[in-house]
């Protein structure tokens, strides 16, 4: 057994244990700690009962895993008030692990024990809390090896050795030396009745309208399997007592499976953390204090994490633009601006999300055993994105199922304080390039049917560099008429720009040149280009917003439902004003891609009568020469 002195001291001292008496009930675990002012004592557990009732000044006492023998549980109901140090030997190795993977372990296996995890988990459901670890490491030297699951330098050796150290699978310990004192135990009817969905609310309490309407769709659905943990994020005072008012306005069934957790420091991943800590579900989702969900929601989560257990689970969410007003009493109200956008109602796609987050929170149901066993947790360094960061971590392991079916409501809000409105575009980019790097850093396990779209993938992108490589670089210019038409001097050069696939334009400062009638924005140089959900978001000067979508967009393209194809060299879009407005900054939105469908070429061709059907990229030119006599 290995001399574990000095791991027992280290940890009384960081628990400021510094005299008295520490009890050793191991007799395998010989201890020999000499100080000035801490005794130890070597006293088998079964003559316990006479040393404790006879000795005062007794600190801590230390124990191996077999304290959870049947026999010996009933001597922690005496600890209580004392410190249990726990001292247990890591029955598993990395090297008999990654042995057994590969089929070649030849020795006979003696894996008799718990892990440290274990320890924890065993001394939790006792009503123990570890206040302190210490692990001490095992020395190994590394040897060359013919067994790629052991050979450093094999990718496969790379992989497991990331996923282990990623889940803190801690391998590499030997020992592990872990203090425990007595917090209370869970009851046993709040473990019988855990439900399937944790919903984890986040809330300053500054959005007190949206907050009792968030509340009320959660009161329709038609599944009741979740509890509702609010999370009340640095709140003061007086919002605290206005979240407590809502919370008690909510119907009696719903407010039994209200929890209202406050939480100080940190940022907005903190709170999430926090309450998947303490969600009691198989499942969690984090849903916001301005958005709705719809009747279905818990519902179809549920339904589809019955068909793929463990697996993270993507239902289609549509979004919409909303305002907060407040009428002549100054109650607060609130007001949509325009329609539901689908925009978000698609299939998660694993390689398109590697470039960008095309998913609302709300929309994701994750498994909680990624983040209670095995160390997953939402990075509290992002100021934002944390949600993108999280489920490109486990996504590739756990895997993703999609509910084809709308489920709820992102709330996109105008004048309102929200992430978008509190940082700016740099940092949503450098956050953005961050979880992009640490992809680049790590293995991914791509999911099977990506394999054929990254081949199309890449030939899609040798096309592009050949034909359109000039489009990725430039700087598109944004055009006005302030009753001048549109020439070169009635230009504003990008302020910022996110270009290819997804677009984000901003251009500054045109308050500068008086009241404008119109706008043109030209995508591109090229044609055989598609936009997909344009939208032009037009501030004012008097901080009003005007959003544009695509039925208000004039274009020299072809409109097919929310997009618009240009088949021709300048592609041109418009915005026209019925008078001349005082504008602060125009942004730009949308996705562009080359993926004009063969349902889009259908859907071209029935719009101008005609019975063409193209079938293959080969009839595209006889297919123009149709659509320009019908034009």
């Amino acid at each position: 057994m290995a001399d574990l002195n000095k791991e027992v001291l280290e940890i009384l001292d960081k628990l400021d244990i510094q005299n008295g008496i520490v009890i050793n009930t191991s007799t395998e675990q010989k201890l020999d700690i000499k100080t000035d002012k801490i005794e130890c004592k070597t006293i088998p557990i079964e003559n316990l009962d006479n040393e404790l009732s006879g000795q005062k000044n007794i600190r801590a006492i230390i124990v191996n895993e077999k304290i959870f023998e049947e026999s010996n549980k009933n001597y922690l109901e005496k600890f209580r008030d004392i410190l249990i140090l726990v001292i247990t030997e890591n029955p598993i190795d990395k090297r008999t692990v990654f042995e057994l993977l590969s089929g070649q372990c030849n020795e006979k296996l003696k894996i008799d024990g718990y892990t440290g995890r274990a320890i924890k988990e065993n001394m939790e459901k006792l009503g123990f809390t570890c206040s302190a670890e210490i692990k001490k490491y095992k020395e190994v030297k590394p040897e060359n090896e013919e067994n790629i699951f052991l050979s450093q330098g094999s990718l496969l050796n790379h992989y497991l050795n990331w996923l282990e150290e990623y889940v803190q699978a801690e391998l590499d310990v030997e020992y592990f030396v872990q203090a425990y004192q007595y917090t209370g135990m869970t009851s046993k009817e709040q473990e019988s009745k855990a439900p399937f969905l944790s919903v984890i609310t986040r809330t300053q309490g500054k959005r007190i309208e949206p907050l009792r309407e968030t509340l009320l769709s959660l009161a329709g659905q038609s599944c009741d399997d979740f509890e509702v943990l609010i999370m009340g994020h640095n709140m003061e005072l007086q919002n605290e007592k206005k979240v407590l008012q809502v919370i008690e306005e909510t119907p009696g069934f719903l407010k039994q499976k209200i929890r209202f957790i406050p939480v100080t420091g940190g940022n907005r991943s903190t709170p999430i953390n926090k309450g998947f800590e303490k969600a009691r579900g198989s499942y969690a989702v984090i849903f916001d204090d301005d958005d709705l969900v719809f009747d279905n929601w818990v519902a179809a989560f549920k339904e589809k994490a019955q068909e793929y257990p463990g697996r993270v689970i993507h239902s289609y969410v549509v979004s919409q633009y909303w305002s907060l007003e407040k009428d002549d009493s100054g109650r607060e109200i609130l007001r949509t601006e325009d329609a539901p956008n689908n925009q978000f109602c698609k299939d998660f796609h694993f390689i398109n999300e590697l470039y960008g987050n095309s998913c609302p929170v709300l929309g994701l149901a994750f498994p909680l055993f990624p983040f209670k066993k095995m160390g997953f947790k939402f990075d509290e360094t992002l100021d934002t994105t944390e949600d993108w960061d999280y489920l490109m971590s486990v996504c590739d392991l756990c895997g993703v199922a999609d509910v084809q079916e709308v489920t709820s409501m992102y709330r996109l809000w105008n004048n309102t304080e929200n992430s978008h409105s509190l940082h700016d575009v740099e940092i949503w980019n450098t956050n953005r390039e961050e979880i992009q790097r640490r992809m680049e850093n790590r293995p991914l396990l791509l999911p099977e049917k990506y394999v054929g779209e990254l081949i199309s993938a890449i030939e899609k992108d040798n096309y592009l560099f050949e034909k359109n490589h000039k489009q990725k670089q430039q700087v598109t210019p944004l055009y006005y008429d302030n009753g001048n038409g549109y020439n070169e001097n009635n230009v504003k050069r990008v302020g910022s720009a996110q270009f290819y696939p997804q677009l984000n334009y901003e251009y500054h400062n045109l308050e500068e040149v008086g009241g404008i009638s119109s706008l043109r924005w030209d995508p591109s140089e090229f044609g055989d280009i598609c936009v997909e959900n344009p939208r032009f978001v037009i501030d004012l000067k008097n901080g009003k917003r005007i959003v544009k979508y695509v039925e208000e967009i004039s274009s020299n393209g072809f409109r097919i439902g929310n997009n618009i194809i240009f088949f021709h060299p300048d592609p041109q879009m418009y915005v026209k004003f019925s008078r001349p407005l005082n504008i602060s900054k125009v942004t730009i939105l949308g996705t562009m891609s080359q993926d004009i469908t063969q349902d889009m070429h259908n859907q071209l061709a029935h719009k101008y009568n005609s019975n063409i059907i193209i079938k293959t990229k080969t009839n595209l030119k006889a297919f123009l020469k149709k659509i320009k006599r019908h034009l």
